[in-house]
């Protein structure tokens, strides 16, 4: 009982959390690993910028699978130069 209250209640590390913020691009966290990493969260700022690098470089990637923008689509980068 007490290692099932200290798995419960372990507190991760920077590298730890790094780790499982890295590994949910790859498959979706149990409810156990988000708790832990909300509650890291709440006290790590470092982790927080980590945490906004992370999902800044994923809607960058986003943006580049889905390719250039199509012209005409509403997309101010898709018109001409001078062209309002």
């Amino acid at each position: 009982m007490r290692k099932l209250i200290h798995k419960a209640t372990h507190m991760l590390s920077c590298k730890e959390v790094t780790q499982l913020n890295s590994r949910r691009f790859d498959r979706r966290l149990t409810l156990g690993e988000r708790f832990k990493i909300m509650l890291h969260l709440r006290v790590c700022e470092a982790c927080n910028r980590v945490l906004a690098q992370l999902t800044f470089m994923e809607k960058a990637l986003e943006r580049y699978r889905a390719g250039p923008p199509t012209p005409g689509k509403g997309d101010a980068r898709a018109r001409p130069v001078g062209e309002k």
